[in-house]
């Protein structure tokens, strides 16, 4: 294993403890993680609102860039992140989240099912009525109860809404909501866009999706 000495701590440690760097011989920086790290908490705890501005401005300079970093970190460390959130989870938010009410059958939920889509086998934090009570419902009117309530992800959420309301294009949050569709297609030659999406209250967006999708523009 290639080694290296960090020269803020005189010590030699693996070319894993040190950052990458292309404009340094070896392609390393020349002090350690650890080091790097304990000097810059320093300066941030000697002069915090001058390191929150320098923050802040460049975040704002590099805002695309920070965004496609983290979006990339995210989608490689997916299974480290779920880990993460699931001990932040029970640890922080359990303290502060009442034991009653829909946030305290929920987490009990997850912890029934530990935190796992019980379609794919995918970590998650997303819980489904098996009865679809839980779209667009009053909370008093949802059935909360264990044996209705299951752990899903998105993706089968999605999928098994879908083939609830097969054949009933009238129901379910994804479905197409057929008399809109037809009342925004008989007055698509007589009003704009922007007044068809004012009068269903949706975007103007929206509206050309609609018409595009039944091929008539």
């Amino acid at each position: 294993m290639k080694t290296k000495i960090c020269l803020t701590c005189k010590k030699r440690k693996s070319l894993l403890e040190f950052s990458k760097n292309r404009g340094m011989k070896g392609g390393r920086l020349h002090h350690c993680k650890e080091c790097r790290n304990r000097i810059a908490k320093d300066i941030r705890k000697a002069d915090p609102e001058k390191s929150r501005k320098y923050f802040r401005e460049y975040y704002a300079k590099n805002i695309e860039k920070q965004r496609l970093h983290r979006r990339n970190y995210n989608r490689r460390n997916r299974k480290k992140r779920n880990e993460y959130f699931k001990i932040y989870y029970d640890k922080y938010l359990s303290k502060n989240i009442a034991k009653t009410g829909w946030e305290g059958i929920k987490r009990s939920i997850l912890k029934r099912d530990n935190y796992t889509c019980q379609e794919c086998g995918l970590k998650t934090y997303g819980v489904y009525h098996k009865d679809g009570s839980g779209s667009n419902t009053m909370v008093k009117d949802m059935n909360n109860d264990p044996n209705n309530l299951v752990v899903l992800c998105p993706k089968c959420c999605f999928i098994k809404t879908l083939k609830k309301y097969k054949g009933d294009m009238s129901k379910g949050k994804h479905m197409k909501n057929e008399k809109r569709t037809a009342q925004i297609l008989s007055l698509i030659e007589t009003m704009s866009l922007a007044s068809i999406g004012r009068k269903f209250k949706i975007t103007r967006q929206r509206v050309s999706q609609i018409v595009k999708r039944n091929q008539l523009i």
